[in-house]
């Protein structure tokens, strides 16, 4: 009875205030594993209107924030959700609105919290994953000693901050934020850019695009990478950390190909920019694509440079230098 109580307090502490009229069910995990250095929660809740959820330990809260009452479909896990995993991944499976990942683990006490918007008359089912690892040492139980505080780290290390993220084309496309979000391990995020990795597809038999917005130490950067590119954020160049660079170099836009055929690289270039400078061999090697086989190529790029806008023109097999 005391953990009880101990684990909604903290759940109505990290949600802060929710609507008088807000429904809450409760629902205790059904546990069919040995625990063990990696965990999984698959999770299956009724929609219709908005609604969050809140998962600690092994015990989860539905809370229906506006339309018809939300319901409980299916909590299943192999263990305890833990307090601080080493490793913590969300995955939206299934429903056709929009499922955020709102609070990790390791940055609100232990507790996980999803936001779901169904926009939709009538109800849904929205399925989701929770995947975490933790370490052989321990110390990732959520319920503390008697007296203790719960631990966990309310200023998240990493900075590294994914406002915005879309994939699709055009007026087909999805947004994975939370997803990429959930992704984010030690303040990195490394992936190919593909239907697999992202698990779905928006645009079935068209290339699609990632755009996003992240946020790294107080800075800023949109970012555009096209389907089968890997994503590295932040930026590093020759196994350093790029915004380590004082620089004053930024890639507007470029393009690689020919009229008709051309290629957005300008996430690339500026990956490669360092020391506040950019130097390398305009070729289809150092884009890791060719959009227009047997033809030769140009690159046209736009830049800023100490406060000044300026543009530039190299053929394939010369070299760009900047600035």
């Amino acid at each position: 009875m005391v953990i009880r109580k101990f684990i909604l307090t903290i759940l109505t502490i990290t949600t802060g205030i929710l609507p008088l009229h807000a429904s809450v069910m409760e629902r205790r995990a059904s546990i069919s594993g040995k625990g063990g250095d990696q965990g999984k929660c698959t999770i299956e809740v009724d929609v219709d209107g908005s609604a969050q959820v809140e998962i600690a330990g092994e015990r989860g809260r539905l809370t229906t924030l506006s339309g018809q009452p939300s319901e409980w479909r299916r909590f299943d896990c192999t263990g305890p959700l833990p307090q601080n995993p080493l490793d913590f991944r969300f995955h939206g499976i299934d429903g056709r609105g929009k499922v955020q990942l709102l609070q990790e683990p390791r940055y609100n006490r232990g507790v996980v919290v999803i936001r779901i918007d169904d926009p939709k008359g009538g109800r849904e089912g929205y399925t989701f994953d929770l995947e975490w690892r933790v370490g052989s040492g321990g110390g990732n139980n959520f319920y503390p000693e008697r007296g203790s505080e719960v631990g966990g780290n309310d200023n998240n290390p990493s900075s590294l901050v994914i406002v915005r993220a879309i994939y699709g084309v055009e007026n087909r496309h999805r947004d994975v934020a939370s997803s990429l979000q959930g992704m984010v391990r030690d303040g990195r995020l490394e992936f190919k850019v593909d239907n697999e990795t992202l698990g779905m597809d928006p645009a079935p038999g068209r290339e699609k695009e990632l755009r996003l917005t992240y946020e790294f130490r107080g800075r800023r950067r949109d970012v555009v990478v096209r389907e089968g590119e890997w994503l590295r954020l932040p930026e590093w160049h020759n196994g350093r950390e790029q915004w380590n660079s004082r620089g004053n170099l930024r890639i507007v836009h470029a393009v690689y190909g020919v009229p008709g055929q051309l290629r957005d690289v300008t996430s690339s270039l500026q990956g490669m920019v360092w020391d506040d400078r950019v130097d390398f061999q305009v070729d289809n090697d150092a884009f890791h694509m060719d959009p227009a086989p047997n033809r030769r190529k140009e690159l046209r790029i736009t830049y800023e440079h100490n406060g000044r806008t300026q543009t530039m023109s190299i053929q394939e097999g010369d070299r760009c230098n900047i600035p």
